[in-house]
């Protein structure tokens, strides 16, 4: 009977630590320490994003100059996060819902090398513009310390939104269709 208890005991005990790794995993990924940090979608005072200019994987330059008359999703991520790894396939969803309509997606890989982030690239079949911030400025103009992180940019080179944390299809849809109706209302 005793060793009963004990198996149910470290059963139970397991579990609970699958939980909480589990849990933990969905939120986040410090950039230097590779540890798990909070969720929020915070609404920011409109201030002008920071000009970015990088070599996507498909040789092309991405530029904020360049994307300016879009709204911009802008999705900093890396090849072992694994809240990324989760997210990577709803980003790429919500870029084919979206991407015709005036909305451009750009990811940025951060604190990775340029082999992993480009298998994680081809791993989750991402098809908008993706690169690496190779040396970490852009990171650093973005005071990026945790990701996944998500900016939205708009038309006019705005930051609309910040999403810390895993994002969905149904989040970046909800957001684009608020800030579209916000700016409409203007």
């Amino acid at each position: 009977m005793l060793h009963r208890t004990n198996a149910r005991g470290v059963l139970l005990k397991s579990a609970f630590l699958i939980l909480v790794i589990l849990g933990a995993s969905l939120y986040g990924c410090r950039k230097e320490e590779k540890k798990e940090a909070a969720v929020s979608a915070a609404q920011v005072t409109p201030a002008q994003a920071i000009p970015f200019k990088f070599t996507a994987f498909d040789g092309r330059e991405v530029s904020l100059q360049g994307l300016r008359g879009s709204l911009v999703v802008l999705n900093f991520f890396a090849s072992w996060c694994g809240p990324c790894k989760i997210e990577a396939p709803e980003i790429e969803a919500a870029w084919k819902d979206l991407g015709g309509s005036g909305v451009r997606f750009v990811g940025i890989a951060v604190d990775d090398t340029e082999a992993a982030a480009r298998e994680f690239v081809r791993k989750f079949g991402l098809t908008f513009p993706t690169g690496i911030d190779a040396t970490g400025q852009i990171a650093d103009d973005y005071k990026i310390s945790f990701i996944p992180v998500t900016y939205f940019i708009g038309r006019d080179g705005t930051v609309l939104r910040v999403h810390s944390g895993m994002v969905t299809r149904d989040i970046i849809s909800s957001t684009i269709a608020e800030l579209d109706s916000a700016a409409a209302s203007r």
